[in-house]
């Protein structure tokens, strides 16, 4: 894991970033200036439907990747229902614009794009917007490498949790962006929440009532991707749900202090005002606790830096570290699926994958005489 990623935070040369191969697009259409509003709206209450399930995160991530859709098609003709119908009825036309959203956006949010264009074209095609719906080419589940999987060890999650619960008010903690968005009582925990392995945007939308039962019965009912539920037994693990504790308590005190209570279906991971964080500002966030980590490692109070990781992985590490970690105690394959909410069981088997080379690794470091 090596450290790529420049923070505002601290001084220090910014190094080069990646950049994709074809450059994208500076800004996405406006789907209400080519879409039939009718139409919009009819998708839009499709996904909105308690049978599709979908959660608020995967409506706005599929109405974002209907727009990269249309700019893409649209880039050689005037953006209009015309020039995307064309698109839509065009095998090679289709097939190219699933190449160009291949070339410059990951394989990740390239198949979220295509499943948004997908569930529109089941809409527009009951509406009698399309003739019938498009040929798409041909693709598989891509499951990503062993190479690709960042994750960070625990003594570095250590370092996290010491960084992200350091008093704003210590002179020795570099840049003031960090003292401006970091909250030591929020942070601390939300570190340790992290660590159940939720996905980021599972963890920012929960809520009170996600929490349920008490003691050892206590349990975390999690609104997961596509809108499929899991339930975490989080009273297992008594530092874990202590650490729910605490960051309801700090949610409830923010409410208080704005004059009103926590409500069940309130979020619990909220700015200052009570505002709910978004990926980006939870990423800003993040940063922050690496600019913190990064003094602490310096002045020798923390003994293992925590790296920055490239592009958007450093978030989702720490879901790869649970998998890692569960893997290599021996957790059945099946149970670490269920635990992750994973749909393909070969997504979970790169944790498997990864704990069984660091333990041959071990084995081979035993010196035998």
């Amino acid at each position: 894991m090596v450290a790529i990623k420049w923070s505002p935070g601290c001084a220090g040369p910014k190094p080069a970033v990646w950049e994709p191969p074809t450059q994208r697009p500076g800004s996405l259409v406006v789907l209400e200036e080519v879409l039939d509003a009718d139409l919009l709206a009819a998708w839009e209450a499709r996904l909105r439907r308690n049978l599709e399930g979908y959660s608020d995160n995967t409506r706005k991530a599929y109405r974002s990747g209907l727009a990269r859709f249309v700019t893409v098609v649209c880039e050689a003709c005037e953006p209009d229902w015309a020039c995307l119908r064309r698109s839509l009825t065009d095998l090679d036309r289709t097939a190219a614009a699933v190449e160009a959203l291949r070339a410059r956006w990951s394989p990740s949010t390239a198949g979220q794009t295509v499943a948004a264009v997908k569930s529109f074209c089941d809409v527009a095609a009951e509406q009698g917007f399309l003739d019938g719906l498009p040929s798409w080419p041909k693709t598989r589940h891509v499951v990503a490498s062993d190479e690709d999987v960042e994750y960070f060890t625990l003594p570095e999650v250590q370092s996290l949790v010491a960084a992200a619960g350091m008093p704003v008010d210590d002179g020795s903690i570099c840049g003031e962006i960090s003292k401006r968005i970091r909250l030591p009582e929020r942070d601390a925990e939300l570190v340790r929440v992290l660590q159940t392995g939720m996905r980021i945007g599972e963890v920012l939308a929960m809520t009170r009532n996600w929490l349920r039962g008490e003691g050892p019965d206590r349990r975390l009912r999690i609104e997961g991707k596509g809108g499929r539920r899991r339930t975490l037994q989080i009273g297992a693990n008594e530092a874990l749900s202590a650490a729910f504790d605490r960051l309801l308590a700090w949610r409830n005190d923010v409410a208080h202090a704005q004059g009103s209570a926590l409500g069940h279906a309130d979020p619990l991971v909220v700015d200052r005002a009570g505002q709910p964080l978004n990926y980006q500002k939870m990423r800003r966030v993040f940063l922050a606790w690496l600019d913190v980590a990064d003094q602490l490692h310096a002045e020798g109070q923390i003994l293992v830096p925590v790296p920055r990781l490239p592009g958007g992985r450093a978030l989702h590490a720490f879901r790869h570290t649970v998998g890692v970690e569960m893997a290599a105690a021996g957790v059945p394959i099946n149970a670490i699926q269920s635990h992750l909410g994973h749909t393909n069981v070969a997504t979970t088997g790169i944790y498997t994958r990864i704990a069984g080379e660091a333990a041959a690794a071990a084995v081979e470091s035993i010196p035998v005489v």
